[in-house]
Parts: structure tokens; C-alpha cells; sequence
């Protein structure tokens, strides 16, 4: 250190970087928030009738950003009725396990939602899972977290989850940052069941990636047995 950046005692002595810094520190804030205490706070739970009025302004606020993607919106459903119909699934299909619809929140408010749904209980013990992010939400990696907590609730063991050994995503091919996610979580492509959708009045070919409890890309997200990782825990176990 030079004489002229040198910390200086009232004397005019020159003081360690060690002194410097505790003098200067009675004078800084006493608190400091970690990186993960300064985030925030992400969950998923169950949608309620009480999210009425939050539900339906975020997704007035992102209707062209949605529908591409929402079948229900693309065919000219208010936010009204595509509230009340995701509500009134989650009442009637969620006790019989045959869905799981969950929104995502952030310091108390909606930025999305998760849902696997069409449950089989046969062989195979399969779903398909969709989500979706409002347009003040996108690349905040919201998506990714609740996408990954929805799968920890999938595979996990019946009764505290779902009991799913594979869960499927029909995924359109321009929609980018759903590939992107299916990737990262270890989604694998399988084109056998490629499908075509309705959008709207357009059927639109989309591929088919299927996340499966055992393949070992997928070790961060199945739950271990008699082990919890607090960080991947959901609200909805």
C-alpha cells in the first residue's frame, strides 16, 4: 500500500489494514443478509378460492404472453372461467389423486402455476405435468423451482406423494425456455409420443419429454428414502 492510500492514525502513524477496518466498521450497518436470506422466498401450494382477484390480475396482465401456450386461453376462455375451472379440477381431482395443481409464490404473491395431472394408476403410474410463468415473472429460474419441487411431490411414495414413476411434458417446439428447462431438470426427449395439440383453432405438433423416477439425471429431484433435502421440500408434501 502507498503512502498517499495508507490509513492514518491522529498522530499521523500509520495504522494495519486490520485497525483500519475496525474502526470503519462502527460505522457500517450491523446487519447483512447472506445471499440466500436477501432472495426471495419461493414456494408452491395448493390454489385456493381466496387467490380469486390475484389469480385472475396476473393473468389478465399476461394474456398474450400465455396464449401460445394455454390451450384453455387460446380458445377464449376469461381468466374468470380459467380460474374457475383450474379451482374447481384442483376441488374434485386432487383428493382422488388424479392431479396436482399447484401455484407458485413469491413473498406472498402468484407468479405461476405447476400442475401434473392425468394420473394413471396402472402399470406404469404416469402423468403429464405442464406449468407456466407470468410475463413479470420469466427468467427468474421461478419456473425451474417449481417445476422441480412438483416432480419431488411426483415420485415421492404414496401417501406422502404421488407415487409417479414417470411423468410426461408435450413441450411445442418454439417454445424455448420450457426446452431449455426439460433438459436442465432431465427430461428425455421421446418422440414416440409426440402429439398435436389445439391451440386455439390450430393443432400444433408438440414433442414429448419424459422425466422418470429412475433414471439416475434425475438423482437431485427423487426424493432419497428416509433422507429430506430441505432446499427441494414443497408446501405440497
Amino acid at each position: 500500500m502507498s503512502e498517499a492510500t495508507r490509513p492514518y492514525g491522529a498522530a499521523g502513524q500509520s495504522r494495519s489494514l486490520r485497525a483500519g477496518i475496525a474502526c470503519m466498521s462502527s460505522k457500517l450497518p450491523t446487519q447483512v443478509l447472506t445471499r440466500d436470506e436477501s432472495r426471495p422466498r419461493f414456494t408452491i401450494r395448493s390454489l385456493a378460492a381466496t387467490d380469486h382477484d390475484q389469480f385472475i390480475a396476473l393473468v389478465e396482465g399476461s394474456l398474450e404472453h400465455l396464449c401460445p401456450w394455454i390451450p384453455a386461453l387460446a380458445r377464449g376462455a376469461s381468466p374468470e372461467e380459467f380460474f374457475n375451472a383450474e379451482l374447481e379440477r384442483t376441488r374434485v381431482e386432487e383428493p382422488a389423486r388424479l392431479s396436482c395443481r399447484r401455484v407458485g409464490i413469491v413473498d406472498g404473491r402468484i407468479v405461476g402455476m405447476f400442475n401434473v395431472f392425468n394420473c394413471s394408476s396402472g402399470l406404469t403410474l404416469s402423468a403429464d405435468i405442464s406449468w407456466w410463468i407470468a410475463r413479470p415473472f420469466v427468467q427468474r429460474g421461478y419456473a425451474t423451482s417449481g417445476v422441480r419441487l412438483l416432480l419431488r411431490h411426483a415420485f415421492a411414495d404414496l401417501p406422502r406423494g404421488l407415487g409417479l414413476h414417470k411423468v410426461m411434458a408435450m413441450i411445442a417446439p418454439e417454445n424455448v425456455a420450457s426446452l431449455k428447462l426439460a433438459r436442465a431438470l432431465g427430461f428425455r426427449r421421446f418422440t414416440q409420443e409426440d402429439h398435436y395439440v389445439r391451440i386455439g383453432e390450430t393443432w400444433k405438433r408438440h414433442e414429448c419429454w419424459v422425466a422418470d423416477a429412475f433414471v439416475p439425471a434425475l438423482a437431485e429431484i427423487k426424493p432419497s428414502r428416509g433422507i429430506d433435502r430441505p432446499s427441494l421440500r414443497s408446501e405440497c408434501e
